[in-house]
């Protein structure tokens, strides 16, 4: 799966509220929503859950790093709102 680079590439809803702080893991599922969406494979939440749950706890910690990073970023942008 690739992950974003950075917090900015992250396919994020437009509200004109701010947004609850994610964690690793949720920026990790909203990936795999994104790219599943992409290709057209699923668009069904439940199974994209299933399947992020099941990939995410099979993930090594530098596996998972990159997720932690964005979401460290996206906590201090939420707070600077």
């Amino acid at each position: 799966l690739p992950c974003p680079r950075s917090a900015d590439e992250l396919q994020m809803p437009e509200k004109g509220t701010v947004p609850r702080e994610m964690n690793s893991f949720i920026v990790f599922r909203r990936q795999l929503a994104h790219v599943a969406k992409l290709h057209k494979t699923s668009d069904d939440g439940r199974v994209i859950s299933t399947a992020a749950s099941f990939i995410w706890n099979g993930a090594s910690k530098s596996e998972k790093r990159s997720y932690t990073l964005i979401a460290e970023e996206l906590k201090r942008r939420h707070r600077e709102k």
